[in-house]
Order: C-alpha cells, then structure tokens, then sequence
C-alpha cells in the first residue's frame, strides 16, 4: 500500500497541549478530500513517523491517501502488527495507542518507528498498524 501526504503537524503525545486540536486541524483542512475518499470506499490513514525517539518524543503526524504515484509512504517495505481500535468508544483511539505503548514498554512488541499508521474505512472501522522487527 502506497501513500500520499495531505498535510503534516508536529507534536508530542505529552508534552504539546496542542496536539489533539493540531491532529484535528488535519481532518478539518482536508474535509473535502476525506470526504470523497470516504463516498468511493477508501480509507484515510494518519501516519506517524520522523520519531525523535520512542513514543514519549516529538514526532510528525500526516493525513493522508492511497495513491500510486507521487507516494510518500510503502508499506511493503516492513513488517506489521495490526491492533483493532473499538470504534464504537470514545476513547478507543486512546485505549489503543496506551496496549500499544504497554506491549511496547513490556517487550512484547518490537518497534522499528519506521512509520506507523490509523486507517480510517468508510464503514466507521479503524485500525492501527505498527511497523516492528521480525
């Protein structure tokens, strides 16, 4: 799967006040686009990369599409472990991200911090995939 960045932020999951509003600035900017991704069945991905470190650092969030030309991202070119989001809970992003960060600080997830992704389908399913070492 190839993607295509739409538009970028940077944050912190901890120490920017801003990030959920910078987050959300992303989906608002391309509304339209996300919109019509989501009429023709495609899904929309939030993708997390440039990592400073490890999760408690700085890092660039992107919303973006698939596409085949003019991609930014390959995810091909890695291994994933695929965590399912309860989308049906308000908290349920969060919930996800904090079994990711506890498989992670517990070793039993081994984290490249290559990229890693939300997909958001048109059916209200999102999914987050972790890009990790064999």
């Amino acid at each position: 799967m190839k993607l295509k960045i739409l538009s970028t932020v940077r944050t912190n999951n901890f120490s920017d006040s801003e990030m959920m509003n910078k987050i959300g600035s992303l989906w608002s900017q391309n509304e339209e686009i996300v919109k019509n991704a989501f009429q023709t069945n495609q899904p929309v991905f939030a993708v997390y990369y440039n990592y400073d470190s490890d999760y408690r650092g700085n890092y660039n969030v992107s919303l973006c599409i698939i596409s085949q030309e003019d991609s930014n991202f390959d995810s091909s070119i890695y291994n994933w472990k695929k965590y399912s989001v309860d989308s049906t809970s308000e908290t349920g992003i969060i919930d996800t991200w904090k079994q990711i960060w506890d498989d992670e600080d517990g070793n039993v997830l081994n984290r490249l911090y290559a990229f890693d992704f939300e997909q958001y389908n048109a059916d209200g399913s999102i999914s987050i995939g972790i890009s990790k070492s064999l």
